[in-house]
């Protein structure tokens, strides 16, 4: 062999625990840098799956019917759906029932025409 060759053999060998860490450092850091990447593509692919799962899973829900309370399924039969409508026709009939119980008393104005029909019969008779 050649000095030059014999120098490196006894230069490796006086390092050679040094090196041999080295390339451990090496391997491992390879093999953690591939876990690593690998870990992000299974979780990316988890999460796009997870949201494209939910997402399916909200349309199918809300294509289902809800039976909340607040929502009328079978049509309005009574008139109370519209409650902005309701509002006014109430307060309108509630004064057109106090106008018609009034008359029926005959408090409303005092005169002949709203005495009940029992006293006009007592007074007819007597």
């Amino acid at each position: 062999m050649s000095q030059k060759k014999v120098d490196e053999y006894k230069k490796f060998k006086k390092n050679r625990r040094k090196n041999i860490k080295k390339e451990v450092f090496r391997e491992r850091l390879g093999k953690a840098t591939v876990i690593l990447i690998l870990c992000a593509i299974v979780a990316g692919c988890g999460i796009a799956g997870g949201v494209s799962a939910y997402n399916t899973r909200q349309k199918k829900l809300a294509s289902l019917p809800s039976f909340d309370t607040t929502q009328f399924v079978l049509s309005d039969y009574a008139g109370i759906q519209n409650t902005e409508e309701n509002t006014a026709g109430e307060a309108e009939s509630e004064a057109e029932t106090d106008r018609e119980t009034s008359e029926e008393t005959g408090s409303d104005s005092g005169t002949g025409e709203s005495v009940p029909e029992s006293a006009k019969e007592a007074t007819a008779q007597g």
